[in-house]
């Protein structure tokens, strides 16, 4: 598996590095700096950088399109918010297909909702392009369809997030993130809280369709929930293999009808759960849990397990 070099400037291929594009309300008139971040984003060129300001950007019923390759970096992800403001079309942050690299930073992704038929898309970013990079980001109080904060929806790429926090997302599939239609994708997550996020079908933290390789480390999965399967993660496949590695990870408290933990499905999804505790996960309906171990793995996965943690328990 790849992965973005571990230097705040994210690219790591021919892309070079090349501006830096400061965006501040609050002196823009009377310095360089941008109004407002589209107008930054159309002003730079492939592999530049578009700095923040600390400060809330309302974007109401607007979007910010990212169709090229370029950072986009906040001052902190505490004092730098990008405020959705209630019901629009579209998630806050749209990815094209035009754009292959793409870092965002030390910012906050908050409040946008996406309404309509579960088709719809996510609240907070919606990523159709290369590879990407979220790095100290928090995605708060999104809700949508697939993805209530953050859909991926790309064949090919690199996916890597890390020191982020999703918290009180909604979405049909997928409270916090949804990834699907990924055969050749590659996707690692570490360092990340998904907590209190809730999918009204499955995945209450996060959902995978054919992603081909993933690789979880040191997140912790607390209190989500899914109105049918997997409670904290539900990880499936209808074309290819899947392979996914949960290290030192931590899914406590989540619930679903079915399986409270992580549920999986599909005879070509395969599980590797290695020193990662599994507790307090609750299966609503009462039924038992296939391998409790795995807190719950739906029949027809397959997992296997090193020092994992207890059991779930059911109502």
């Amino acid at each position: 598996m790849r992965y973005f070099p571990a230097i705040v400037c994210l690219f790591f291929s021919s892309v070079a590095l090349t501006a830096e594009l400061a965006v501040d309300k609050r002196s823009c008139k009377q310095s360089a700096a941008y109004c407002d971040i589209q107008s930054a984003i159309d002003a730079a060129s492939a592999g530049d950088v578009v700095l923040l300001a600390a400060g809330e950007y309302e974007l109401w019923q607007e979007s910010v399109t990212i169709n090229k390759s370029l950072a986009v970096r906040g001052a902190n992800a505490k004092n730098t918010v990008l405020l959705g403001e209630g019901d629009a079309p579209t998630a806050l942050i749209n990815i094209t297909a035009d754009a292959q690299e793409v870092a965002l930073q030390h910012l906050t992704v908050q409040g946008r909702i996406v309404s309509g038929s579960p088709a719809m898309g996510p609240g907070g970013l919606d990523h159709k392009g290369g590879d990407l990079l979220l790095d100290h980001v928090v995605f708060r109080d999104n809700r949508g369809g697939w993805g209530g904060a953050v859909r991926v929806d790309t064949l090919f790429g690199t996916v890597q997030v890390k020191n982020s926090l999703f918290d009180g997302n909604t979405g049909f599939a997928g409270g916090g993130m949804a990834f699907y239609n990924g055969s050749a994708l590659e996707l690692n997550i570490s360092n990340t809280e998904f907590r209190n996020n809730n999918a009204i079908f499955s995945g209450g933290a996060f959902l995978m369709r054919d992603v081909a390789e993933a690789e979880l480390q040191g997140l912790t999965v607390v209190n989500n929930s899914a109105g049918n399967t997997g409670g904290g993660a539900h990880i499936f496949t209808d074309t290819g293999t899947t392979s996914v590695v949960i290290r030192e990870s931590e899914f406590r408290g989540n619930n679903a009808a079915k399986v409270g933990g992580v549920s999986s499905f599909g005879s070509e999804v395969l599980v590797r759960l290695e020193n990662s505790q599994l507790a307090e996960n609750v299966s609503r309906n009462g039924e038992s849990q296939p391998d409790c171990g795995g807190a719950g793995i739906v029949a027809g996965g397959r997992t296997t397990k090193t020092q994992s943690g207890p059991c779930d328990t059911k109502e």
